[in-house]
């Protein structure tokens, strides 16, 4: 079924030949701009203004031309008529634009912390922040505080003497922290937290299990009487993800306990997880290595 593009408006016109003026109906305008039936309405003069309005809204009107050049008049007239749309539908867009808030940016944040206790309310002896994407599997900005132990002590942060004795034991990389000349307080720790959240639009809070990073960094923020900067129901944990998947972060890469590199490891084995699950983009190259490595362990 073919669109009613034009409407025909029948008219009088005078004649180039004889000068005289001629009637040209709906039936010879068809013939004229060689439409076929089903490609036109009628704008009859017995029609109401208002439903000649209607008839002709959207479409092309072509009616009696005094020179006679019907078929390149209907090409300009469907040009002209093309081009005034585009315009009408660009003028529409940058309207809705305008008009249209911009969503705030929505980040996952992987989050590590190395502290002085297992349980909340123990000290805090460093964050480790990282955003990324586990859909396109990309890694972004990045946040790293050592903090002072005795800032901690004085808002009522405590020190697990166990802990104490296993940090003791870590590589001294890892213990280079607790000797970090770029210590600052607890409350300055949060603050530069709280910034990074903000500024990388902070929505979902992953850390490496749901009972050691989300409530440890939560009491914190409670001690100084502040409200942690996301929402309880935006928390994700690592270890369902790496469970489903199959797989764990690495650990060889980098300085382990080191709070940043293990937010890094973390969110790189999220990204990998999600990846397996169907769930994150896959590159050729990672689909090909998969494959490979199926082929010499055997798997088919």
């Amino acid at each position: 079924m073919l669109e009613a593009r034009f409407a025909l408006k029948p008219g009088w016109v005078r004649s180039r030949h004889d000068g005289q003026s001629h009637y040209i109906g709906v039936s010879r305008l068809q013939r004229l701009y060689g439409l076929q039936c089903g490609e036109f309405v009628h704008l009859l003069p017995c029609h109401h203004p208002t439903h000649l309005d209607f008839l002709a809204r959207g479409r092309i009107v072509l009616g009696p031309r005094e020179d006679g050049l019907y078929a390149a008049a209907k090409t300009e007239a469907v040009i002209a008529h093309a081009q005034t749309r585009l315009t009408q539908i660009d003028r529409s867009l940058r309207g809705l634009e305008s008009r249209h808030r911009k969503p705030r940016r929505r980040s996952h944040v992987m989050v590590d912390l190395e502290t002085m206790g297992t349980t909340p309310g123990s000290a805090i002896v460093s964050i480790g922040a990282t955003v990324f994407d586990p859909v396109e599997g990309t890694i972004g900005e990045q946040l790293y505080v050592p903090i002072k132990l005795s800032s901690c002590a004085s808002w009522g942060l405590t020190e697990d003497p166990a802990t104490r004795k296993w940090w003791a034991g870590q590589s001294p990389e890892a213990q280079a922290v607790l000797t970090d000349p770029d210590q600052v307080t607890l409350t300055t720790a949060l603050d530069r937290f709280d910034a990074f959240w903000r500024q990388v639009g902070g929505s979902e809070f992953w850390a490496h299990g749901p009972n050691f990073d989300d409530p440890i960094l939560a009491a914190a923020y409670r001690a100084v009487r502040r409200r942690p900067p996301w929402s309880f129901w935006n928390a994700r944990c690592t270890r369902t993800v790496y469970a489903a998947a199959r797989i764990a972060p690495n650990r060889a890469k980098g300085v382990h306990h080191n709070a940043l590199q293990d937010a890094v490891n973390q969110a790189e084995a999220v990204i990998e997880g999600f990846r397996i699950l169907g769930l994150g983009r896959r590159p050729l190259a990672w689909t090909l290595r998969r494959i490979w490595r199926r082929i010499v362990e055997g798997r088919s």
